[in-house]
């Protein structure tokens, strides 16, 4: 598709802007047989891999084993090959088999007969934050069960106290009620 014919508004030097996006996100192109075609840097090293290992890779090896076997992953494909951009956060499993997040957008690129002939995925490493997000996710539910302990401990020994002075009273106010009940 030319772009200067496609109606754009865009006031920047269109290969500038790819150099742009290409040296500060991660990029990768799939043939719609899911096959990598192209790969940047940024990419590559966010899945531990250089540039030429990913090179002719499937889609499918990037991603947690109980997601490819899915009617969703199936799903998605469909609708990329139908045109249908997507956009998640997506986990993805690295070279060593760690899982890496991403907030990723898929977008199906189309020839000059509108006909999707690949797909584009731009997207942004954010393992560091999910994993620290995750952390103190996980912390503030082990302060809430912690506090949860100490309220249970601290309600068990007020009641302790109260049943003590309870007893107090009882024997202290025996004797003046047995002259009263003779």
């Amino acid at each position: 598709m030319n772009i200067s014919s496609s109606g754009s508004t865009q006031v920047l030097d269109q290969t500038m802007i790819l150099v742009g996006l290409e040296s500060n996100l991660a990029m990768v192109e799939f043939n719609l047989d899911t096959e990598v075609i192209w790969v940047n840097d940024h990419f590559a090293q966010a899945l531990g891999y250089t540039i030429s290992e990913m090179k002719n890779m499937v889609h499918k090896q990037f991603w947690p084993h109980n997601f490819v076997n899915s009617s969703e992953y199936n799903q998605l494909w469909e609708n990329l090959k139908k045109g249908i951009k997507f956009q998640k956060k997506i986990q993805r499993v690295d070279k060593k088999g760690n899982l890496t997040w991403f907030e990723a957008t898929y977008i199906p690129i189309k020839n000059e007969q509108g006909v999707v002939d690949a797909v584009l995925k731009i997207a942004t490493d954010i393992t560091n934050r999910e994993n620290q997000t995750r952390e103190v996710v996980s912390h503030l539910k082990n302060l809430s069960i912690d506090l949860g302990s100490k309220v249970d401990i601290n309600s068990k020994e007020n009641m302790k106290a109260l049943q003590s002075l309870k007893e107090q009273i009882n024997l202290l106010t025996l004797p003046r009620l047995k002259p009263q009940a003779d």
